[in-house]
């Protein structure tokens, strides 16, 4: 192995890392109290920390939670489009500023992406478990 292959896989791992610790820090921050006092709940005792935690794995390892997002994703899709031509519509009639229906696209190309990476991992996940 020579120098620049070592350093390509110590900058990968360093990426890696790098990539765990900002999930965690962002995990973190969207749980909150409300999410660990929750999971303190379903823990506290060896009975329900079994069950619970045989719950969440069939729950993940159905093959309802790979298409969800992939229909949510698609929802989200039309009513994006939907709401484009309205919007658009309102700004070539001049019923409605620049500026709002911007604003108004903003939040919905935001929701989409979000969903369709989140159905993108689901897939990834469902083709790397082999179902």
């Amino acid at each position: 192995m020579d120098a620049a292959a070592v350093v390509k896989l110590l900058g990968g791992i360093g990426m890696f890392l790098l990539g765990i610790h900002h999930l965690t820090e962002g995990l973190k921050g969207l749980s909150g109290d409300s999410l660990r006092r929750v999971l303190q709940k379903l823990v506290s005792g060896r009975f329900s920390a079994v069950v619970s935690g045989a719950l969440l794995t069939v729950a993940t390892q159905s093959p309802a939670i790979f298409k969800a997002p992939e229909e949510a994703s698609k929802q989200l899709s039309a009513e994006r489009k939907a709401g484009r031509e309205k919007l658009l519509a309102d700004v070539a009639l001049q019923r409605a500023p620049a500026a709002t229906a911007r604003a108004g696209l903003d939040p919905l190309a935001w929701a989409n992406g979000a969903v369709y990476h989140a159905w993108r991992l689901a897939e990834s996940l469902r083709i790397a478990s082999g179902k």
